[in-house]
């Protein structure tokens, strides 16, 4: 699935299957959109700094974090692209913090709030997985990828039918596509994971009432 280049979730020995990067090339075409329109002396001048972002790794988070608010939105979500590349959660958090910070658009936002969610889901925080998915979907409703990562985070979250809900959403808006076959996937098992919910449910109330 093309979208950034660098940001890919490694397979986890978890029960919901290896997460697919939920980012599309419409993201890239957004960015250079953005580009076109902020192609200033001043801001071609932080691009120059922009292209020398690698070098940040010398840097402290922190510096590298304060770093990215004087740079372009898409650049500094490049860099928590590359942070998260890395395994390095938290520092990609805090740039994607940073470039929403500077206000992009909203489909632009909507892809930057679903990066943390799958940034979250890594780090096992999953009600914080839900709130930024849940923000992406309500900025980009028709986005299948985001109510895919919604319907996962619901999944560890806990909460099913929740999922199932978003997973068929997903399938409303891309039942062919490459968003679609992973709901498909991850709807079995919310499924499989609800009947289970309520069989534990029967159970406690039958011996409640033994």
């Amino acid at each position: 699935m093309s979208s950034f280049t660098s940001f890919s979730v490694a397979p986890k020995t978890t029960r919901t299957p290896p997460r697919t990067p939920l980012f599309d090339d419409e993201d890239e075409v957004m960015n250079e959109t953005q580009d076109k329109h902020l192609q200033t002396p001043e801001t071609l001048q932080v691009r120059d700094i922009a292209v020398g972002a690698p070098a940040l790794n010398a840097f402290s988070w922190r510096n590298a974090a304060l770093t990215s608010c004087f740079l372009l939105p898409c650049h500094v979500q490049d860099m928590g692209n590359a942070a998260a590349a890395s395994g390095e959660y938290s520092t990609a958090l805090r740039h994607w913090d940073a470039a929403l910070a500077q206000r992009p658009l909203p489909q632009a936002a909507a892809v930057l709030h679903e990066q943390k969610a799958q940034c979250y889901l890594e780090v096992g925080a999953h009600w914080d997985a839900v709130r930024s998915a849940t923000v992406a979907t309500e900025l980009r409703s028709d986005w299948p990828f985001g109510w895919l990562t919604l319907g996962r985070a619901q999944l560890q979250f806990g909460e099913p039918e929740l999922a199932v809900r978003s997973f068929s959403e997903v399938l409303k808006l891309d039942s062919d596509g490459e968003a679609g076959a992973a709901a498909r996937q991850d709807l079995i098992e919310a499924v499989a994971a609800m009947e289970e919910q309520r069989r534990r449910r029967l159970q406690q109330g039958q011996r409640a009432h033994g």
